[in-house]
């Protein structure tokens, strides 16, 4: 699990769980939290959307994959489960069919949309180009640069004291494990 330390603020892209009492809701693209919860906070889908696709983009160009496109069906698929996770206070994948990355952080004041992308990505450091394969502790970053991807969906839910569950879903998925796909679509990158 590759984790985000900082005072006592932490990020990770892997299961964690933690108990909050505020419960979220969505009331369109804004997720804010019950009136009983302290300095609610809402996330701007609109800029944190152009930062989260603009980030997989700038990392898809060094590794010879083109960009992707949002779609707005990805992303209210995304949002729904972000706001699953956040009510349930855990991380587990939807099972939609969909390629998907999951990041959860708390103990920021706000979350940044390249701040999950950035995560995934930085588990290149793990990942062996001269033994291409799926492996849990690269799965996140090959789907960032899946070259196959085409589509990006995006959800972000908060309780508004400080945890964030980000999820960005992939068509098509990528890590597909039969032969030669990640040879095709997981390039190195180029200067």
């Amino acid at each position: 699990m590759g984790s985000l330390k900082k005072e006592n603020k932490k990020a990770f892209s892997s299961a964690e769980t933690t108990n909050c009492s505020c419960a979220a809701k969505s009331t369109g693209r804004q997720t804010t939290t019950d009136d009983d919860c302290a300095e609610p906070q809402s996330v701007n889908m609109a800029q944190f959307e152009n930062d989260f696709l603009s980030a997989h983009n700038a990392y898809r160009k060094r590794h010879g994959s083109p960009p992707l496109q949002l779609s707005r069906e990805l992303s209210n698929s995304a949002q729904q489960w972000a706001n699953y996770l956040l009510s349930i206070r855990t991380m587990k994948h939807s099972g939609s069919g969909y390629g998907e990355n999951i990041y959860y952080a708390y103990g920021f004041k706000e979350l940044k949309g390249q701040q999950p992308v950035d995560s995934w990505y930085n588990e290149i450091q793990y990942y062996n180009f001269s033994q291409p394969g799926f492996a849990m502790n690269t799965g996140h970053f090959t789907q960032v640069v899946w070259k196959d991807s085409k589509l990006l969906g995006v959800g972000v839910a908060t309780d508004g004291k400080g945890l964030f569950y980000c999820v960005g879903q992939y068509s098509p998925a990528g890590n597909v494990m039969s032969p030669g796909y990640f040879e095709r679509n997981v390039l190195p990158a180029t200067a």
